[in-house]
């Protein structure tokens, strides 16, 4: 099952302040880490939430800048995407992150320091709240979407689970070749 197929389970409703929030987002080309990349200067943290026909419908009738990827093998469905900023600036109030650990059965609140990490983890489901910014300059308009919250599931590995019950450690106390103790830190 692809990435275009998990859209199709995705859900579109509005809150009270007419925000779109996307249950069972599908969450790709992750940079929240904010890395310099071909299109995208370094700082600015961005993912693109996959759609699905009717959620991109809604969207763009709301005026917001989706994009249609036409599909790069014959017979394949076209790509409908929205891309999402996650802003960290002293201007504005950063987006709420929240990771949940299944395995641990937790939460952890992320900051601009550490949600880099959803780069590279395995993402099982995302619940996504964006924020609509209004815009207008010479004479266009358009709206742009940020991320005010985010609930973001994880998958672990057997692994994972098997010492989940162990506490991390920030550092650590061994005898080293030489016979001294000495510590190890862990950050």
């Amino acid at each position: 099952m692809s990435f275009k197929d998990d859209a199709l389970k995705s859900t579109l409703t509005w809150s009270p302040r007419k925000q779109p929030m996307i249950e069972n987002a599908v969450i790709i080309w992750r940079n929240f880490s904010g890395a310099a990349k071909q299109f995208t200067p370094e700082g600015k943290r961005t993912f693109n939430i996959a759609l699905n026909e009717d959620i991109f419908a809604q969207l763009l009738a709301e005026g917001f800048n989706v994009k249609r990827k036409p599909a790069k093998v014959d017979g394949d469905d076209d790509l409908l995407v929205l891309e999402v900023e996650a802003r960290y600036s002293p201007n504005s109030r950063p987006p709420q992150v929240v990771m949940i650990s299944p395995t641990r059965n937790s939460r952890t609140q992320l900051d601009q320091a550490t949600v880099g990490a959803l780069d590279f983890a395995v993402i099982s489901s995302a619940d996504v709240v964006i924020n609509a910014y209004h815009w207008e300059a010479n004479g266009n308009s358009g709206v742009k979407a940020y991320l005010e919250q985010a609930f973001i599931t994880i998958e672990e590995n057997s692994f994972e689970a098997k010492y989940a019950e162990y506490e991390v450690e920030e550092h650590g106390d061994y005898v080293g070749r030489d016979g001294e103790v000495q510590t190890v830190r862990f950050d």
